[in-house]
């Protein structure tokens, strides 16, 4: 008789197994079937608690795979485990013709199709980009508003070729674009930058505004080219920024700036 009491326990925890408890009446979710109409999208609802982020959470490598396929990914108050490393994406043999920025000299292209929406979400692992000789083009928008990175985000060597959204992104860690070309409109208001933000040698062919961002380690906007206006306003730098070499041909506007 003394071992019913183990034997119901273990039929319980068989069940919770099996069978885990539905999500609170509070978190909605919407999740579709990956791939699905060409998307990967998880929505999470704000309120969410912790541990059903967790049981939600979305693993680098499904996320990996969604961008080798070319889905839209549309995430939304996920959490994303793992490190998202795209050099391990694939190289296209027939790139995208973009004139004066692609050329036969590009060793290594690769080419994320779909448009990128991470919102409101918080990514643990790394995002990066680090081949020395190859270009990443992103094909459609770039959305990150909300988001905190937790670790490194480079991004260095891609095309941005749509616009891109960072408005409330939050990096606490490293945060790289190096060499970096934007062909569209780049909108980051009220940002958060970590010890180290590199924008070295890029090119902002559209309009750019980081105003009321603030930038709490090492901030280099070292031989940037900004062919529109660039918006600095009530943008603080806490530790060291330098400009040396960058090339204004719109209004710069650093107003109230710290």
């Amino acid at each position: 008789m003394s071992k019913l009491p183990h034997i119901g326990c273990w039929c319980l925890a068989t069940l919770l197994y099996f069978f885990p408890a539905p999500l609170s009446a509070g978190c909605l979710v919407s999740d579709a079937v990956p791939g699905a109409q060409g998307r990967f999208t998880v929505h999470l609802d704000g309120a969410c608690t912790p541990a059903e982020r967790e049981a939600h959470a979305v693993d680098a490598s499904t996320l990996l795979t969604a961008l080798e396929r070319g889905e839209t990914v549309d995430l939304n108050g996920v959490l994303i485990r793992g490190d998202v490393v795209l050099d391990t994406l694939p190289v296209v043999t027939a790139p995208p013709a973009l004139d004066g920025i692609l050329g036969p000299q590009e060793k290594e292209v690769r080419v994320i199709a779909g448009a990128v929406s991470i919102v409101n979400s918080i990514v643990q692992g790394r995002i990066v980009h680090r081949s020395p000789d190859g270009t990443l083009v992103f094909s459609g928008p770039v959305t990150f508003t909300g988001t905190t990175f937790q670790q490194m985000l480079d991004l260095s060597r891609a095309v941005f070729t749509q616009a891109v959204l960072l408005s409330g992104a939050v990096f606490l860690a490293e945060g790289y674009f190096v060499q970096g070309r934007f062909l569209r409109e780049v909108t980051g208001e009220k940002m958060a930058f970590g010890r180290h933000t590199r924008f070295h040698r890029s090119r902002f062919e559209g309009p750019v505004t980081f105003e009321q961002s603030g930038f709490s380690g090492l901030g280099e906007f070292l031989e940037v080219r900004f062919d529109r206006d660039a918006n600095f306003a009530r943008t603080y730098f806490k530790l060291r920024t330098g400009f040396s070499g960058a090339q204004f041909s719109g209004l710069a506007d650093s107003s109230e700036a710290l």
